[in-house]
């Protein structure tokens, strides 16, 4: 597929989520100890999205929302969602909302849904809470801050309790897609979000 119409087809599909990539294209996580060869992207959702939305993008674009299963691979996904103020938000109690995840909590402990070892843990300090009984999702969290590599459970859809959304989620890929593959699935998750 020539590059004009793979243009054309994301700027589509940025259009109608309200979502821009941070990136122009996946970055590999292919150095240092630990990593896995692994792919990932950030995208940005200024309006902000749901834990669903955001899950089902990442499945239309071939991958899924990011599973930081060691120490070193939440250092590398915090590497590229540190730099950029944009992909975070500050809420009432001055703590930062940052970007989604792949952690969902299942039978009253966390997985992560690449279905990988839950065996590391970087919750915030007092977190997970599950406040309000329906936290059931990990977002990366600064905890008194607009920027930090810990986590906290929240909710999918934080507006029913008066929180805001997040306003970006990472998507990791095994493998990246070939880029007419890419445009295709961008294409394919239209639909999933015109829904919403």
């Amino acid at each position: 597929m020539p590059h004009r119409v793979m243009s054309i087809v994301a700027s589509c599909f940025v259009a109608l989520v309200g979502a821009s990539a941070a990136r122009a294209v996946p970055v590999q996580w292919n150095s240092g100890p630990g990593n896995n060869g692994h792919f990932y992207d950030v995208v940005a959702a200024p309006r902000g999205i749901t834990r669903t939305a955001a899950a089902d993008a990442a499945a239309a674009l071939g991958g899924y929302l990011a599973t930081p299963v060691t120490a070193e691979e939440n250092a590398f996904i915090f590497s590229l969602i540190s730099a950029d103020a944009n992909l975070w938000l500050i809420d009432a109690a001055s703590n930062g909302i940052g970007p989604w995840t792949g952690g969902v909590r299942s039978g009253g402990s966390f997985a992560w849904v690449s279905g990988e070892p839950f065996s590391f843990s970087n919750f915030a300090a007092g977190e997970p809470n599950n406040f309000g009984g329906n936290e059931d999702f990990i977002e990366y969290f600064g905890h008194g801050a607009l920027i930090g590599d810990t986590w906290n459970d929240y909710p999918d859809d934080a507006t029913t309790s008066g929180r805001p959304l997040p306003v970006a989620f990472v998507v990791e890929f095994d493998a990246i897609p070939e880029p007419a593959s890419f445009a295709l699935l961008a294409l394919a998750a239209l639909p999933l979000i015109r829904r919403r």
